[in-house]
């Protein structure tokens, strides 16, 4: 990524596994010029009497760069209640937003799990 100031960058991944890497990436963002976007940010967009996942798909649409960290677990399967429902984790829904919007998108995956990939069944 190029520095681009005041660019807000949703980052994508599970949460509770990689809490601490989100917040240690958020605030090299910051110092990097970037807005950084995660739900466990104090200043998250919360909206009163919209699911956590739909917030979070919300913001999605409204940033410029999706940057997706690629570990281990999968997560929860998406529960809201204002986008269509898949039998997908709300991560893969955000990504699959992301692409939709045509947005800038960073992919990051832990070298444990791209040293995996040609032991994974295809899907």
């Amino acid at each position: 990524m190029t520095k681009r100031d005041g660019k807000k960058v949703f980052i994508s991944s599970t949460c509770f596994d990689l809490k601490d890497l989100r917040s240690e990436l958020a605030n090299a963002l910051k110092e990097w010029g970037y807005m950084p976007i995660w739900n466990e940010s104090p200043d998250f967009p919360k909206k009163h009497g919209l699911h956590a996942h739909d917030t979070c798909i919300d913001a999605v649409k409204e940033c410029d760069i999706y940057l997706l960290i690629i570990d281990k677990r999968y997560g929860g399967t998406y529960a809201g209640n204002k986008y269509p429902k898949e039998d997908i984790s709300i991560t893969w829904y955000e990504t699959k937003i992301a692409l939709q919007e045509n947005k800038e998108i960073h992919i990051f995956v832990r070298d444990e799990v791209w040293n995996e990939k040609p032991t994974l069944p295809l899907a």
